[in-house]
Formats: structure tokens, sequence, C-alpha cells
């Protein structure tokens, strides 16, 4: 069966960097697009915005339309619009320029989650708890993760459950290093499913 279509990841394919990686300008521009088969640029980034994204891109000499970008934030930013969300943001600036603003006339209903380190403090945590439904507690939520520090800290510092998974960017030391240890340590993010679920009450 022929291809018709190509996904192309960016970050460590198609640049590494500011830099293309070998050839690939051309193998894109000559050659895949040539062929007439269909393009779409896929990253799973959540701390920049597809305006960004397309700027760097264009910039390092890639010749590609901003609707043919389509990132984690892309899949949130439809889902929110499709739901008619209200959401609070733990987002970067950038990032956040994706998505419609806040609507003040109406409570927040939702909260939507990126890489934002800087937002991992107790006063953003606390205002996301406050945005889910009352019935959740802090306790009854858990954050999965591979940086002790940003993913793990901060939300066990609010009182969830800490979840640190030896994938990514996880680091021993790291770990060693934390004042108040994860609730588990895993080797992937499948284990932590399975953790969860056995968490779960039947």
């Amino acid at each position: 069966m022929p291809i018709k279509a190509a996904l192309i990841d960016l970050s460590g394919t198609l640049h590494v960097e500011d830099e293309p990686t070998p050839n690939a300008i051309r193998a894109l521009q000559k050659y895949l697009r040539e062929s007439g088969i269909a393009v779409k640029f896929v990253t799973n980034t959540t701390k920049e915005s597809k305006s960004t994204l397309h700027n760097r891109l264009t910039k390092i000499g890639f010749n590609l339309n901003i609707e043919e970008i389509y990132s984690s934030l892309s899949a949130a930013v439809a889902f929110v619009n499709a739901e008619k969300l209200n959401p609070f943001y733990l987002l970067t600036d950038d990032a956040r320029q994706d998505f419609p603003a806040e609507d003040k006339s109406r409570p927040l209903d939702s909260v939507v989650v990126g890489l934002a380190p800087n937002a991992y403090d107790y006063e953003h945590m606390n205002k996301a708890f406050n945005a889910l439904p009352a019935t959740l507690t802090a306790a009854e939520c858990v954050m999965i993760g591979d940086d002790a520090n940003d993913d793990i800290a901060g939300a066990m510092n609010v009182g969830m459950h800490g979840v640190l998974v030896k994938t990514g960017k996880f680091l021993p030391a790291a770990l060693s290093a934390m004042t108040t240890p994860p609730t588990v340590v895993l080797d992937n993010f499948a284990e932590a499913v399975e953790w969860i679920l056995c968490k779960k009450p039947c």
C-alpha cells in the first residue's frame, strides 16, 4: 500500500536546536513535498506556541505553513473549544497565546497543564485545585513525571501523590536530593498507570 501522508517530529528529527538535521531542508522541499505526500509536523512540546515553533523553523530555512504544525497544545486547544471550557492555565506566557481568553463572567471549570516550572508553586497549584470539581481533593490526585523537582516536588507540596518515572529527564541525584521523597518511583509511564489502577477503588 503506497504511503500518502507523513507525520514528522520536529526537535531531534527535523532540527537539533537551531540547526537542520543533515539534508533535511532539501529532503522536505525537493522530494517529500513534490511527491504529493501530505505532510504534518508534530511535536509534544507544551512550552511554546505554534507561532514560536513556526518562526523558528522558517528562520532556519524550512518552508511550511503554521497550519501544518500540530502540537500537544493544538490538541488541548481543540478540546477546550469543543467542550466550551473555561480553564485555569498552568502554562508559559508563550504557550498561553494559543488558547482562548479566560471568560471572567464564568467560574473556572478545568485546568490545562504544560511545561511551565515557574507556575508550579503553591499559589498557582492552589488556584488550579480550586478550578477542579469541588468534590476533588489534592490527596485524590496524582502527578506523574520524569523530573523530580519540576514535576513531582511541587505537586507533593500541595498534597498530591507524586509518581516519579525513570525515563526522560530522570536523574538519580535529583531523586536523592528531594526533601520529601516521591510517593513511588517506577520504571515508566505504563507502570505508573498500573499503580494508579491498583489504587483505584473497585
